[in-house]
């Protein structure tokens, strides 16, 4: 059934990266999902087992790095 995959989730198809869109259709063959490529205006439909997940949106948003190692070293 492929990754979990969320609007916003960066995405790779056919070597490609983008961005998911929309959530298409959920039918007994799968997941279909709308994918914006880099560069392009148009959104393209995808199954979800075609789709690479890249990054997902929520951890773009919430990553925090700390600098200079644990707290007390």
């Amino acid at each position: 059934s492929g990754p979990t995959l969320a609007v916003g989730d960066r995405v790779a198809l056919d070597g490609r990266a983008g961005v998911v869109a929309a959530l298409t259709a959920t039918t007994p063959e799968g997941t279909w999902w709308q994918v914006r490529l880099d560069g392009e205006d148009e959104v393209r439909s995808a199954r979800q087992g075609d789709l690479q997940a890249l990054e997902p949106a929520e951890k773009k948003r919430n990553y925090s790095y700390h600098r200079g190692g644990w707290p007390g070293q």
